[in-house]
């Protein structure tokens, strides 16, 4: 098997970690919902079934390589590019659904619809998940994010929340240390009710120009006790209009 598939991409692949995917302990950010530095995925990447750490890996319209990572059991970070058609969307969700070892996840798309699909238990992520980054059209948060318990880093990047106001409510995300949101235009304000994100240590907002600039923009942002570190960058600054 390996002859026929010319080894080298394999072996290659077999500590894929590109610069894009920050695995390190290193600040994220999306300056794009299509990641310039993302590789495309070979078919048969299935056969690597002790990789641990692969991304980010770019899936084509058309490829079965969506459908083939759930066979990658070992998989603890995995970062997707993807090329989203109902059919792939639907196959990566059901993919990553079998990484029970998966810890950090990371999924760039022009649209992300696919993943508010999941609606039974066995198409979620797993729920030991510790990171999640989000990039790309999704419009409000899909509900099975509110059983990742585990969760410490979660990252919001461009569309993949655009109501006016995002809201966390009592008891969310109790082991969120670090939380980024960025390139939302429709936020408004963002709402910390108080129990909610009990243990955030650093909170990142970035380009979300029409975040109001008054007391209401961050609603009650100091129940956050363990809060060390606040950035805002770019934001407030709201659209001239002629």
């Amino acid at each position: 098997e390996a002859s026929k598939c010319n080894g080298d991409p394999f072996e290659m692949l077999a500590d894929l970690v590109t610069g894009c995917y920050g695995y390190k302990q290193v600040e994220p950010s999306c300056s794009c919902c299509t990641c310039e530095f993302s590789v495309t995925a070979p078919e048969r990447i299935e056969k690597l079934r002790n990789l641990q750490v692969l991304g980010v890996v770019h899936i084509a319209r058309g490829s079965k390589v969506a459908k083939n990572l759930g066979e990658l059991t070992s998989l603890r970070r995995l970062g997707v590019d993807v090329d989203a058609t109902e059919e792939v969307g639907k196959d990566l969700c059901s993919s990553i659904s079998r990484l029970v070892h998966l810890e950090r996840l990371e999924v760039r798309s022009r649209s992300l619809e696919f993943l508010k699909e999941a609606r039974k238990a066995e198409e979620m992520p797993p729920k030991h998940l510790l990171s999640l980054r989000l990039c790309g059209r999704l419009g409000n948060l899909p509900g099975w994010m509110d059983r990742l318990k585990d969760l410490t880093l979660l990252a919001l990047w461009e569309e993949s929340f655009a109501e006016k106001t995002l809201c966390f409510g009592e008891g969310t995300f109790p082991k969120l240390k670090l939380l980024y949101i960025e390139g939302m235009e429709n936020i408004e304000s963002i709402q910390i009710k108080d129990g909610a994100l009990a243990v955030l240590e650093k909170l990142e907002v970035k380009k979300c120009v029409n975040l109001d600039d008054s007391k209401d923009g961050l609603s009650l942002v100091l129940v956050l006790q363990n809060l060390n570190e606040l950035v805002l960058t770019s934001c407030g600054d709201k659209p001239k209009k002629n």
